[in-house]
């Protein structure tokens, strides 16, 4: 479902961005490469964004779009990172941050394992919301009241998915436990959520490319 749900959102980005129109395109480029260079700028001990490793750029896309350390969504256990790191969605000049952890032993996440490391991540959004909650977010609901609706840590991993707001935006986090593959990992994506409902964001992709 997160892939599908990632694909839709990356659609509605894309088409979203388009709908600015030629007449600013000029200042939509400025704005698009300046941004996509501030982000990919000298990080730490002056080595450049492209230079780093899967790992360091997520790090590095952690701290500076949504002001979270690489520690704050580890697990408590021993584990291996494998990750490309990060992720642009089409037509969006935030990158997203994905992360990749297996157990040393090769293993797959018991039921409390993987409930402990997704309550560190819910806890750690909890506290970035200006809300002070985790939320529904807005693709999927009616109403704006019910985009607030408190999401629970149960519901998250049920789901997979949960939003939290932070200066007026929805971010989204996907996580995954892939405990019947061959080599058993778990991983977790945050990125700028979708701000309305989904079906209002295809019905202006279609507008666009009509």
């Amino acid at each position: 479902m997160k892939k599908i749900y990632l694909a839709l959102m990356c659609m509605a980005s894309l088409t979203i961005v388009m709908a600015c129109g030629s007449g600013n395109a000029s200042k939509n480029n400025a704005e698009a490469t300046a941004d996509s260079e501030a982000t990919e700028q000298v990080a730490e001990q002056g080595k450049a964004f492209n230079d780093m490793n899967g790992v360091e750029k997520c790090a590095e896309i952690l701290k500076k779009n949504f002001n979270l350390a690489l520690a704050d969504i580890q697990p408590d256990i021993e584990f291996t990172e494998q990750t490309e790191g990060y992720d642009h969605f089409d037509g969006n000049t935030t990158p997203s941050a994905t992360a990749v952890y297996q157990k040393k032993d090769g293993t797959a996440f018991t039921a409390d394992e993987y409930k402990a490391w997704v309550g560190k991540i819910y806890e750690q959004t909890k506290k970035l919301s200006q809300d002070g909650k985790n939320v529904e977010g807005a693709a999927y609901v009616e109403t704006a009241a019910e985009a607030m609706k408190e999401k629970s840590l149960d519901d998250a991993i049920r789901l997979g998915e949960w939003n939290f707001r932070k200066d007026g935006k929805f971010y989204a986090v996907y996580i995954h436990n892939q405990s019947s593959v061959k080599t058993p990992y778990v991983d977790a994506t945050i990125a700028l959520g979708i701000q309305k409902k989904f079906e209002d964001a295809i019905e202006d992709a279609d507008k666009v490319m009509r």
